[in-house]
């Protein structure tokens, strides 16, 4: 069950499918939403230009220019925020309301983004992520919060997100880190009509009692859950997974986040961010 959910302002026009995924999900859980948008730390900022020998004072032009961006994305998290609370009749509240409802609350902090957002998503049940103009998510911010919180992440597709997911994928490998993911998402799958379960063969050796394993695993949810093993096209493994995913329907796709540094390899070690960052349906991941 997901009774807090953070989910990242970025402040610009992105943040609109991130509200309306935001009602969509609080809804579905009488979740407690908390809305973060993070502001830039001046000092730090001025800091940095002069540890990089730029010899641009704090009042220069291109400071003052970067200031007032970020003093307008935070009017328009802000504002957003109150418009979203006025037209969903949603309760304000930093402590547990009385009523079994969707509430929220708005936090504001400086400092640098991803550590913040990480931070702050140490302490909720689920971490919602929006894109960026031009459909990608924010790598830096998703990146740290997936392997430095330890929390799941839902990360918005290019397509609005479903009000009931009536498909969920998921890119199954034996590893701890599929294990987990699929675990995070139970409350979703467990809501789901259908459960498809990918696995792509990559020519190294299979378990098929694994796949077994989760596939009986999962009929005690869902009993209509049903697993493909598929070797990879010519596209590769991403694009086997996008393409089997697309072809059964599915509404959402959970997999596993894998890597241990900052240059990510996503699901099966050779999969690259582009289901994160350019995936048309929405991803919960974890790590």
């Amino acid at each position: 069950m997901f009774r807090t959910i953070l989910v990242h302002l970025s402040g610009t026009a992105g943040d609109a499918a991130v509200f309306a995924a935001a009602a969509t999900v609080g809804q579905l859980f009488n979740a407690h939403l908390i809305f973060l948008h993070v502001g830039y730390d001046w000092a730090a900022l001025a800091a940095t230009m002069a540890g990089l020998g730029t010899g641009l004072p704090p009042e220069s032009d291109l400071v003052t220019r970067v200031q007032e961006n970020a003093v307008e994305r935070s009017r328009v998290a802000r504002a957003g925020f109150q418009h979203f609370c006025r037209s969903h009749d949603v309760i304000v509240a930093e402590t547990p309301a009385a009523l079994p409802t969707m509430s929220a609350e708005y936090r504001y902090e400086y400092g640098n983004e991803a550590d913040v957002v990480a931070a702050h998503a140490r302490a909720a049940d689920l971490v919602l992520l929006g894109r960026q103009k031009g459909g990608m998510a924010i790598p830096v911010v998703a990146e740290t919060t997936l392997f430095d919180s330890g929390r799941p992440l839902l990360i918005l597709g290019r397509r609005p997100l479903p009000r009931a997911f009536r498909t969920v994928a998921i890119a199954w490998k034996a590893t701890r880190e599929a294990a987990a993911a699929v675990a995070a998402a139970m409350p979703l799958i467990e809501r789901a009509e259908r459960v498809l379960i990918i696995e792509i063969d990559e020519a190294s050796p299979f378990d098929a009692d694994e796949s077994a394993r989760l596939t009986n695993a999962l009929r005690w949810h869902r009993s209509n859950a049903r697993a493909r093993l598929l070797p990879a096209g010519v596209g590769g493994v991403t694009t086997t997974l996008m393409e089997a995913a697309h072809e059964g329907g599915a509404d959402l796709l959970v997999m596993g986040g894998y890597g241990h540094s900052r240059f990510l390899q996503f699901i099966f070690g050779g999969v690259t961010d582009s289901v994160m960052t350019h995936a048309a349906l929405p991803v919960v991941i974890t790590h």
